[in-house]
């Protein structure tokens, strides 16, 4: 079944990703023509993908992803959709997995477009849309005035569209891990009970897909709080003291509640220069594993850019916002995290984090396009 499938099962599906998405881009970012393009970018590469390589056994599949499609087409021959919601935990006791909520994902898709390895592909695109307008809502939050075109261009940026072709969880990690930020600033700022319920639902939700994700995101809010307050404070030494008993309090509850997670990731502990430049340029184009080839054209572009990424890092840096600290705080250690562990340093780990790329890379670019055209006009006044 996941290849048996022609024209009609695969016409619905990509009419829902374009029709979703002229609709959310053209009704949330107010542009038809950015909508129109957007979406038929991505459907088109949806459709040709499926119907002129998938379907003939030239597309690229692994382990975890047919585990997904398979039990979760158990489940839908024996139970329905309104089970699971009036029982939301027995997914956890039936297949006894962290990651019962994507098999519930995996469950609707099948119910909607059948049994075939595209159908929660669908979602995955669709999930991108929701979180370009949260990225858009940070970065607005952050007064960075092309917040706007740089929503659209992460819905189309190379690793996005590389990416979503798989039935990954990762990128509902992604949109998850965007939610999240968004609703912590919004309760730092409006300090009410709403968005404090929405953080306790989105981190309950995330812990069920990648379980270390939230106490990063948590303690890099907690570290960008403590370093606003040490901004200012007119007695800078205390907070030198309470940085130091909150490292350790980090690690007397890692080596208590996630004491064999903890054991494991210094077990594995790589240098974190090396594996930071790794987790960001894998795979290397021209030298990558068999079955990634996928990510030829992206890794190219990666490579090419990275000096753009940087200076795009440096360009938000400069941005006169205090809540720029929590996003470098979050992107660091999250660098940091991946970058001593070696066995995540792999590409798909990098998902997750996509959209804070393709706003550095956008703002590398635009900034020295900037540069070129303002020293372009210099000249001419020159010459002139």
């Amino acid at each position: 079944m996941l290849y048996n499938y022609g024209f009609y099962e695969l016409f619905f599906p990509t009419l829902t990703i374009f029709t979703l998405g002229l609709l959310i881009i053209t009704f949330y970012f107010k542009s038809f023509k950015y909508g129109l393009i957007i979406s038929f970018i991505k459907s088109i590469l949806f459709f040709i993908y499926f119907y002129f390589y998938f379907k003939y056994g030239e597309g690229f599949t692994f382990l975890d992803d047919i585990n997904y499609l398979e039990i979760s087409n158990k489940l839908s021959n024996e139970y329905s959709i309104g089970y699971f919601i009036i029982h939301p935990f027995a997914l956890l006791d039936i297949i006894g997995s962290k990651n019962f909520l994507y098999y519930f994902i995996n469950l609707i898709s099948i119910k909607l477009f059948g049994n075939y390895y595209f159908s929660p592909v669908v979602f995955n695109i669709i999930i991108t849309y929701f979180t370009a307008i949260f990225l858009y809502k940070i970065l607005d939050m952050l007064n960075i005035k092309i917040a706007y075109i740089i929503s659209l261009f992460y819905l189309i940026q190379w690793d996005i569209l590389s990416w979503n072709f798989f039935n990954f969880k990762d990128f509902w990690v992604q949109f998850l891990t965007i939610l999240l930020i968004y609703f912590l600033l919004k309760f730092d700022k409006y300090k009410n009970i709403i968005n404090m319920l929405a953080v306790i639902c989105i981190i309950f939700l995330l812990f069920i897909l990648r379980f270390y994700i939230p106490y990063l995101i948590v303690f890099s809010f907690l570290l960008f709080k403590l370093y606003i307050l040490f901004l200012n404070s007119n007695n800078k030494s205390n907070y030198y003291i309470v940085f130091s008993i909150l490292i350790v309090s980090l690690i007397i509850i890692l080596n208590t509640i996630l004491k064999s997670e903890f054991n494991l990731f210094l077990n594995n502990l790589t240098n974190p220069i090396i594996g930071i430049i790794r987790y960001l340029l894998t795979p290397l184009p021209f030298h990558m594993d068999i079955g990634y080839e996928y990510l030829m054209f992206s890794s190219l572009l990666n490579f090419l850019t990275f000096g753009l990424f940087i200076y795009g890092i440096y360009v938000f840096m400069m941005i006169e916002n205090k809540y720029k600290y929590f996003i470098l705080s979050y992107f660091m250690i999250i660098l940091l995290f991946y970058g001593c562990f070696r066995e995540l340093q792999g590409p798909r780990h990098k998902i997750q984090i996509l959209p804070f790329i393709a706003l550095f890379e956008f703002l590398g670019f635009y900034t020295f396009l900037q540069f070129i055209m303002e020293s372009k006009d210099e000249k001419n006044k020159f010459f002139n």
